[in-house]
């Protein structure tokens, strides 16, 4: 069989959010601000990502895919981030901060800010 033309593709699985999500974090690289600016990186959007643990239920809520042990983790927002900067159309990534808080809704919550751009040729 001979395939002409794919630009009609599309690829359909059941590895979930979770497997798309690591195979686009892969290809965002986290830099600082400094390394951006040295590298010409071109600002695309914000990005967002958040965990919410609630106290009574002990269990985490918010994202398409968390880690399994409902604590937060750090390294796994950064990876939303990524996934996100991918969906904006970037390749590179500054994480502007990560805080945890309390607030109504959740007994603890954590949230990470960053910053997409795209980057020519980086790192």
């Amino acid at each position: 069989m001979t395939l002409t033309s794919c630009s009609s593709l599309e690829v359909r699985t059941n590895a979930g959010p979770f497997l798309r999500g690591e195979i686009s974090s892969n290809v965002v690289e986290q830099y600082t601000l400094q390394e951006i600016r040295r590298y010409g990186g071109d600002s695309l959007a914000s990005v967002t990502s958040s965990q919410c643990i609630h106290q009574v239920e002990k269990q985490v809520t918010k994202s398409d895919h968390l880690p399994a042990n409902n604590q937060f983790s750090k390294s796994h927002l950064i990876r939303e981030l990524q996934v996100n900067t991918q969906f904006q159309g970037g390749n590179a990534l500054v994480v502007n901060s990560c805080n945890i808080a309390a607030n109504a809704d959740c007994y603890k919550y954590m949230q990470c800010n960053g910053s997409a751009y795209w980057v020519e040729s980086g790192k």
